[in-house]
């Protein structure tokens, strides 16, 4: 998978991932389960040093991307998207523009290994996913689904809470272990 941008602080390009499992978050500053799930991020980012982790932040200016980071600690880049599209354009087919959040974890060959839809629940599910992905080839084919139950986020503007479905795309063994 290549993409590439421009991010608060200068740019990020997928080929200086090559051969390293890579975690791509697709965030913006407002959306409730993002402010969720950029604590267990910055977590798992901080634990894992030789995993690469990129956010896409597909609707915010570089000022309020900037302050989310710094009130969530996140301290990997995240490529401003929201004038060119062209990170999400990169992966379409894996996320739909409006799935946000939305985590791929890729495999050190940067195929998508495994997607979270909604927020990464819990930092044991993301170091196994993580952990999945640099252990074990990915075989052509289906994707194993397992959807985890919603818990306590914060409501959106609508009252709505969300849940998450975790996509692996390796065989339905490997999903039981996961999860």
């Amino acid at each position: 998978m290549d993409f590439a941008g421009e991010t608060v602080g200068g740019t990020f390009s997928s080929a200086d991932t090559a051969g390293r499992v890579t975690v791509v978050n697709f965030w913006f500053a407002a959306c409730a389960p993002c402010r969720t799930e950029a604590p267990i991020l910055a977590e798992v980012h901080a634990e894992l040093p030789d995993v690469v982790f990129v956010g896409v932040n597909v609707r915010d200016s570089a000022e309020n991307a900037a302050s989310f980071e710094r009130d969530y600690g996140i301290a990997y880049p995240s490529i401003l998207d929201r004038d060119s599209g062209a990170a999400q354009l990169a992966f379409a087919g894996e996320v739909a523009p409006n799935a946000v959040p939305s985590t791929l974890i890729l495999d050190e060959e940067g195929r998508v290994a495994a997607r979270v839809l909604g927020a990464v629940e819990s930092v044991s599910v993301l170091r196994a996913l993580i952990s999945a992905a640099s252990s074990s080839a990915i075989p052509e084919g289906g994707v194993a689904s397992a959807a985890i139950p919603a818990v306590e986020y914060p409501e959106n503007a609508d009252g709505q809470t969300f849940g998450s479905t975790v996509d692996i795309a390796s065989s339905p063994e490997l999903a039981h272990q996961v999860l």
